[in-house]
């Protein structure tokens, strides 16, 4: 059942993230598959990453749209359309309340696939953990993806530390090249006991 709603995503995901906007023989088999079982219609609500709105998913959207699903696509606090201004939003919860809104106005019987992109992976985790009964599927595409055993922040910890690593990295890889070029200017015999003090 869920087979031809995946095919569809991978489908319109590879046609966005290749810009391409003519569809592939491929592609129009997945789309005649679709069509031809069960004629099961979902309804996708789309969330955008950091940067970005629900404009960026305009081609996924006419994709899924075009062979009969239900497509919705949010613009984040301060993101987008949405007018929140920068200032206001001040947590991630700040920043997925009109998902979370979005989520209260669905009737309970219906249930919907939700996906996300990069930092919009915080808000599915969200909307998931507020709303389990209304959601089928969480898709995380390249997408932050909290667990349950660490706290909210923990993966933009983890990730800030690996940033600050690469950058720590890049100076001290600037600092040995500064200290090779003042070695370069000292005599050959001095080079040898320098570099045994640097580096060892």
């Amino acid at each position: 059942m869920l087979i031809a709603c995946a095919d569809s995503l991978i489908l319109s995901w590879s046609i966005f993230k290749t810009g391409h906007h003519t569809l592939r023989r491929e592609d129009l088999r997945i789309i005649e598959r679709m069509m031809s079982s069960k004629n099961k219609q979902y309804h996708f609500v789309l969330v955008h990453g950091l940067g970005h709105g629900a404009w960026c998913w305009y081609k996924v959207r006419t994709l899924l749209e075009s062979v009969g699903h239900q497509v919705t696509a949010l613009d984040l606090a301060a993101s987008g359309v949405n007018l929140k201004t920068l200032d206001e939003v001040h947590t991630m919860l700040d920043y997925s309340q009109p998902l979370l809104e979005f989520m209260e106005t669905i009737p309970m019987n219906e249930r919907v696939i939700i996906v996300g992109n990069s930092l919009g992976g915080f808000s599915l985790a969200y909307a998931m953990d507020k709303f389990p009964e209304k959601i089928s599927v969480a898709v995380f595409v390249a997408a932050f993806m909290p667990d349950t055993s660490h706290g909210p922040s923990y993966v933009m910890d983890k990730r800030t530390l690996w940033i600050l690593s690469l950058q720590s990295k890049k100076v001290l890889e600037s600092q040995r090249q500064q200290c090779i070029l003042v070695l370069s200017l000292l005599h050959p015999s001095s080079i040898q006991s320098l570099l045994l003090r640097i580096f060892l």
